[in-house]
């Protein structure tokens, strides 16, 4: 049995039609989330956001902890987190730390851990010494020196006659 002329091109049609079906059904299974994010604000007690601090994530599901630093506003994020429960310690010089335990992360969804407040702590510092030594001071020798321009020179007085009484003459 012979196709025509219209019956090739429908059949043409509807291949590329099932191609770029395939494709695109290819492409979605691929595509899918196979993590989640973790977010939050690092704030004090005022509730300002705090620049700089250090939020350490560590967990199963990771083989290392991931370490980032709060943006200026406080704002913190841990993208592509694998599905499974994470501790959070976040910590900053001056300011007592703050850990969320069993953090849990699902597919495809970001977990906000809201502010997370860093209240401020006494720091001391134990052992510090500050020494100096003085500088060995040479008095056998002494070097003052410069020089002069040649019209600085010739305006310094030579002798006491009325003209030099007067004051210097710049020329």
């Amino acid at each position: 049995m012979a196709l025509g002329p219209t019956n090739v091109r429908l059949a043409r049609v509807v291949g590329c039609a099932c191609l770029v079906a395939s494709f695109l059904i290819a492409r979605s299974a691929l595509g899918q989330d196979v993590a989640g994010t973790i977010e939050g604000t690092v704030v004090d007690d005022a509730g300002a956001g705090i620049a700089a601090a250090t939020i350490v994530l560590a967990g199963t599901p990771l083989q290392n902890r991931r370490t980032t630093v709060s943006d200026a506003r406080g704002r913190f994020q841990f993208p592509l987190v694998p599905v499974g429960s994470y501790d959070v310690r976040v910590s900053l010089i001056g300011h007592h730390d703050a850990t969320r335990t069993e953090v849990v992360v699902s597919l495809g969804h970001t977990t906000d851990l809201g502010d997370v407040r860093l209240p401020l702590a006494v720091v001391a510092v134990a052992g510090v010494e500050v020494s100096a030594k003085p500088e060995r001071l040479v008095t056998r020798r002494s070097a003052v020196g410069g020089s002069l321009s040649s019209r600085v020179f010739r305006a310094l007085p030579s002798d006491r006659t009325r003209r030099d009484r007067s004051g210097p003459r710049l020329r």
